[in-house]
Formats: structure tokens, sequence, C-alpha cells
């Protein structure tokens, strides 16, 4: 992301309760225990930092550090620092609907502009009134009317005193006047020519007075660099890498705007001036956005604002910091080898662990910026897969949290903002690793992870313009395979974001762990042909793969016979207004059991017809993990647990 913010989307269908003669709903429950529920804490702390810089205060002499705070399914906050003495406010924001803020600029009438998601408001902080005000929200796309969700960045142009901003999914620019007499956001309309990419993540305005420019930076099918003229309102200049990625544009410290574009795996730079891009091999690095007007610092710590006066003595002073932050939201959840349930928050990812012999959730700390996506108990280690962090890394429970623990896996030739989904293990010492593809790509790699030794990762694509989604490991051979069992890999037809599907139905996928080859493709038969394959799991037993494929159509389970390479349930629809929540299937006592966001449910291994789902007092929205009879998942902050009798 560059850290990019993912909520979790669920899906919603009619409920068809005679599709199943076995189908009952238990009522609800709404007590912290009851029912078979029982709520077993909060993750709560302090949120991502998304944007921050120094602005104006209540007088013309003072400044004020700003900072935004994201809290996802929450809403977002804005805090004030005062350099001299350390006092802080905090602001929350005026519409309850936005979460975090990425975009942030000081306007021309010595106001704060604050961009904002998931809805794309415009947000403005009166530093005279200490106010913080919704301006509204920005325009659909003014030719193809989709509404926007994200404002990138903020910028001011001098040209023209008007704030303009960036955003997502339509690459719109936008614009702001708070100087006219009746101000207005205005859309401008998209800044890509084919109308492909979704993003302009970067934004600047010329710092010259004479100089009518916008300088852009979109992707991420291909990584691009865009001048744009306000008095023309037409792109005079645009640069285009071959490769997807992100053009990226940023002020440096010398105050001049720089872009740079990626081709192949070289970096190109370029000065941006006056409407012209001029290539250099000397940029300027980025302004940090803490430097004080007398050139001091000021640093925002864990629990204390350290400010440097360069012309005072003592230099550097320290000031408490108690902004606790407030409840963050859980983005996945996994059984630990140490019978500690383990998880992570989203934005920032947050570390945390429920230890059923004692009360409450225990948030360690920091690991990342983004989120963990799947988290596997083996060989007594807890194996992680991440985004916007070490997209793999290893957490040992016999030694304390700290920075080399969760410990990163060394893989340089492994992109950077991969989505690991799916982990699965087999008795060789070897994971394998499902992922989504990169920003702007449909091919996502499976990784051959050797767990022993100098830990060595080899990237496998056996399912072209399609994303590893789910693993289960057989206990058996699969068709075609001499081994004693065999891989079976579920796909997505999503790829990275900013990037249209090609396909119109996920695939399962047998991989020989031997030779490290595919062994055999299988469409999923017409009932349960969805996009995604939301969850598989082996019964040691019979040798079949459980599924289940989520989409438009609903929620379905499906049988697979790997020795054979059939379909013994082709699909059944499951009686679910809601879809089911990733990677959540085991099985207990001749039961399969799974999670929606309704709730968990069972079906019997004898007769899949024999469903019932056990309503949750909360919406659940992530999991998933099993310790004996207990299943566990998340509902946004919150922990909550479900006792099999």
């Amino acid at each position: 992301m560059l850290r990019r913010f993912c909520l979790i989307f669920l899906f919603s269908f009619p409920l068809l309760v005679n599709a199943y003669a076995g189908f009952s709903v238990e009522k609800p429950a709404y007590a912290a225990a009851t029912n078979g529920y029982s709520f077993l804490g909060d993750a709560s702390g302090r949120g991502g930092i998304q944007a921050s810089l120094l602005g104006p205060g209540q007088t013309a002499s003072q400044q004020l550090f700003y900072l935004t705070y994201t809290y996802i399914n929450g809403t977002l906050d804005l805090v004030t620092i005062d350099p001299n003495g350390g006092q802080y406010r905090v602001y929350a924001a005026p519409v309850r609907s936005e979460q975090a803020a990425w975009a942030m600029t000081n306007g021309p009438d010595a106001n704060i502009y604050i961009g904002t998601l998931p809805h794309a408001h415009l947000l403005r902080f009166t530093p005279q009134m200490q106010t913080l005000f919704d301006l509204g929200q920005v325009p659909v796309d003014p030719h193809t009317r989709q509404a926007q969700s994200y404002i990138w960045q903020l910028t001011t142009s001098a040209y023209n005193r008007t704030v303009y901003g960036c955003t997502y999914p339509s690459a719109d620019l936008i614009s702001y006047d708070p100087l006219t007499a009746r101000p207005q956001i205005v859309n401008l309309g998209s800044m890509d020519a084919t109308g492909k990419e979704q993003y302009v993540r970067m934004c600047a305005a010329d710092p010259q007075a004479n100089a009518p420019y916008i300088y852009l930076g979109l992707g991420s099918i291909s990584n691009q660099l865009a001048i744009y003229n306000i008095a023309t309102h037409t792109i005079i200049k645009r640069i285009s890498g071959n490769t997807a990625g992100f053009g990226s544009v940023y002020r440096g410290t010398d105050g001049k705007i720089y872009g740079s574009i990626l081709n192949g795996g070289t970096k190109e730079y370029y000065l941006l001036s006056n409407g012209q891009a001029i290539a250099t091999t000397t940029p300027a690095s980025s302004a940090p956005p803490n430097v004080l007007k007398d050139g001091g610092t000021i640093n925002v710590g864990s629990n204390t604002v350290s400010v440097n006066y360069p012309n005072n003595n003592p230099a550097t002073r320290s000031y408490p910091y108690l902004y606790a932050g407030k409840k963050l939201s859980i983005y996945r959840i996994g059984s630990g080898p140490d019978g500690k349930i383990y998880g992570g928050t989203v934005l920032p990812y947050d570390f945390l662990s429920y230890d059923p012999s004692q009360k409450g959730v225990h948030v360690y700390g920091q690991v990342g910026d983004g989120q963990p996506y799947v988290l596997q108990a083996y060989q007594g280690q807890l194996y992680i897969g991440t985004y916007a962090a070490a997209p793999l890394a290893v957490y040992r429970p016999t030694v304390p949290f700290g920075q080399a623990n969760p410990a990163a896996i060394p893989a340089t030739t492994l992109p950077t903002d991969l989505r690991p989904h799916a982990i699965a293990g087999t008795t060789e010492n070897t994971l394998y690793v499902g992922a989504t593809a990169s920003y702007g790509k449909l091919t996502g790699p499976l990784l051959v992870w050797h767990t022993q030794g100098a830990n060595a990762i080899q990237a496998y694509y056996p399912v072209t313009n399609q994303s590893i989604h789910a693993l289960a490991t057989t206990t058996r051979a699969c068709q075609g395979s001499n081994n004693g069992y065999c891989l079976i890999g579920g796909t997505t037809i999503y790829g990275g974001t900013g990037i249209q599907p090609t396909a119109t139905a996920a695939q399962l996928f047998t991989w020989d762990t031997s030779g490290q080859q595919i062994l055999h493709t299988y469409s999923l038969p017409a009932a349960s042909a969805n996009p995604t394959v939301t969850a598989l799991f082996n019964n040691p037993d019979n040798g079949y793969v459980y599924g289940i494929t989520t989409g438009h159509r609903g929620n379905y389970l499906f049988i697979f016979d790997p020795i054979s390479g059939r379909f013994i349930l082709p699909g059944s629809l499951l009686p679910l207004k809601s879809g089911v929540i990733y990677n959540s299937l085991t099985i207990y006592q001749g039961n399969l059991w799974g999670a929606s966001s309704d709730g968990f449910f069972s079906m019997s291994l004898r007769n899949v017809k024999q469903f019932t789902l056990r309503r949750s007092p909360a919406r659940l929205t992530a999991g998933f993990a099993r310790q004996v009879n207990v299943l566990y998942a998340a509902s946004d902050s919150g922990l909550w647990s479900y006792t099999i009798v």
C-alpha cells in the first residue's frame, strides 16, 4: 500500500428455506454469553496514522501538528498537537460513515482540508474556531456516474488558490475553491484516457504562482505520470511505464515536485516544473511532514511527543501523549499451536491473542501498516501471511513479542503488495501459500515455502488470470499423482485491485507436491460456478474435499473426490442470507462446520441437507478458528466464541 486498506465484503442473498428439508434456524441471542455464544473481549488501541502535516493554529504565529487516525468499521479521528508544550486535542469525524483519511492539505484560507474514505467526503478544520466540518461527498464521475470512494491526496494550487484532490475508483480529479462566494466540490472527470485505470493516488500542484499545473500519479494497470493544465482543463503530457503499478508524485526537500515511473525493474525520475517533465538521476528526497518553521521537528511516539528546538537549550523536549485510540477492527484470526487464538487488526496490523484460561483480548503491539490475511499453526510455530508488512512471517509462542517476533521471512523476489490468503502444510517441512495477485495483475502465485534452513521460497503460477484463494492438503493420492497426498487449490477470478477480471468462474486444481507441478485443473460444476472458492477442507476419513464457493449466485457447497477427479456433490445452495466467512470450514463429530456473518452453521456429513444455523448475537465479520469443540470468529473489534455441545 503502498498501503491499501481493504474492507471485508460480505454478500447478501434471499433466504431459501425450502432448499433443505432439514434446515433450521435457532433463535437469536443478545446476551454476552447465551445460546452457546460468548463475547470474549474487544481489540482496542491507537489506529493507523494515514496523513500528517504542520498547519496554522488559533493565532497567526502558532503551528499545530495534524494527524488523522484510521478506525475501520468505526470513525476516523483528527488529532492536533501543539509543539509548544505538547498539548493535544481529539476531533471526531463529523460524518459517521468515514473511517479514514489519506488526504490532507493547508488551504488558501488558513484552514485544513481533509479527504476521507470509504465515501470520499471533504472535511474542513477551522483552527480559529477549532471545529471540524463536513463539506459533503465528492460528486459522481461526470461521465460514468460512478460514485467515488477514496480521496487519496489533496493539494493547493498557488496559481488559482484552489484545493485539488485525486480519487478512486474513477481516477478523477476534483477541485474546491474556498474563496468563492458559494464554494462547491467539482468533479473534473477521469485523468485516464483509456478508462481502465481506477487510481490517481498522488497529486501535487506546481508551487509557482504562474504555473497552472497539477502533477498526477496514476495506476495500477500501468503506472503513469500526467500533467493537468488548470487553465485549459486538459492533460498536456503523459508518461507511462511498461509494468503494473503506480506513478509517484511528491514534493522534495528542495520544494520542487518530482515524479517517478517503473519501466521493468528500473525506476525513472522526473523533475516536474512549469508543465514540463525533465528526466533526472538526482531527485531530491521527499519532504517530511514534521519540520517546523524554525527547522525543528516534531515526532509522535507511543507514549510521548518529542520536539526538537534547534535554538533552545535543551534542544529536545518530550511531552506525554496519552491519546488512547479506540476499538480496532479484527481482520483475521487463527488457532495457535499453544492453545491460544491469535489474530491481527487492520490499518494498522496489531498482533493479538486470546487465552481461553484468561479473560480478555490481549493486543501486543503493531507489526505493520496493513493487515494479516492468514494465520496457520504448523510444527509448533504460527505462520502468517500479511499485506503491507512482511508478506510471510513466523511467530514463536515461546519467544516474547517484539521486533524479531513475528520474524519476517526474507523473500526479496516476492512482490511487496501480495495478499497471501491461504496456507496449507505437508509432512515434509513445506508450506504452500496461495496469494492474490499484485495491483493491476490477475494471476496470483502459489508459493512453496521450505520452513527449515534458509526458508527458501519458490513461486509458481498454476492458473492464468486467477488468484489462489483456498488450499487443502489431501490425505490420499490425487488423480495422476504417485504421492500419498497432494495439494488442492481453489481460485478466485479477482486479481489485484485496479483491474477487472476476465474469467467468470473460479476453478479447482491439484498440485503434485513431489514434482512441484500442476496435475489437473477442474472447472466447477454449473451449480457452484461462482467467482470465488471461499474455503476448502479435507475429510481424512474418506479423502473427500469439501468446498464452498461464494458470489452473486449465493453460497454453494461442493464435494470433490481428488482420487477420481469427480465431484461427488456438484453444488448445493446453502440457505444463508449472507456470505460465508473466508476460510471457515472444519469437521467435528460427524458434522461440517462453517461461519457466515449471521452465525456458525453445521451440516451432517451423512446428509449435508441437514443444515442448522446458529444465529450470532453480533454480525460476524472475520474468522475462523477452532479449538476442540469451541469455534471462534470476530465481529468488528469483538472476539466471539461458540461452544459445540
